[in-house]
């Protein structure tokens, strides 16, 4: 992003200025409009978006490209019993799917043995590479 981008996106106070913005300057840009509720939203993420005030615009990096966002409100919003055992169900599995996943890796890692398969070509380049310092050397005390 370049320093016109950044200013100006200090200067807009809302998501019309960027888009009149971006309209000006004949920037390809997508619109909509979204609202999630927090259990649907990392927890960092989440934390954030409550602290910030109404109107607050922010970014975040999705691949090549930024998403920019307004908070347009928050509000508490109690789901029931039937929503909240899914929504815990789902963040048990995926707890328990990382940590699966983190001990393979782990046992992976201690299991894991490299081979080279040109062991000549490796080790020569090695002691070609560990012989040139030396020669260096050796030619500069001569002269």
């Amino acid at each position: 992003m370049n320093d016109d981008v950044k200013k100006m996106l200090d200067a807009a106070k809302n998501l019309d200025d960027v888009a009149a913005y971006f309209t000006e300057k004949k920037v390809q840009f997508g619109r909509g409009q979204i609202a999630r509720s927090g259990s649907d939203l990392p927890e960092q993420m989440t934390q954030k978006l409550v602290a910030m005030p109404k109107d607050q615009l922010f970014m975040v990096n999705e691949g090549p490209g930024i998403t920019l966002l307004q908070v347009m409100d928050t509000k508490d919003a109690p789901v029931t019993l039937e929503v909240a055992s899914k929504q815990i169900e789902q963040f048990l599995i995926n707890k328990r799917n990382k940590e699966a996943s983190d001990a393979e890796i782990k046992r992976l890692r201690a299991a894991g043995k490299i081979e080279y398969l040109k062991k000549d070509a490796a080790s020569a380049s090695a002691s070609a590479a560990a012989s040139a310092p030396a020669s260096a050397a050796a030619s500069a005390s001569k002269n």
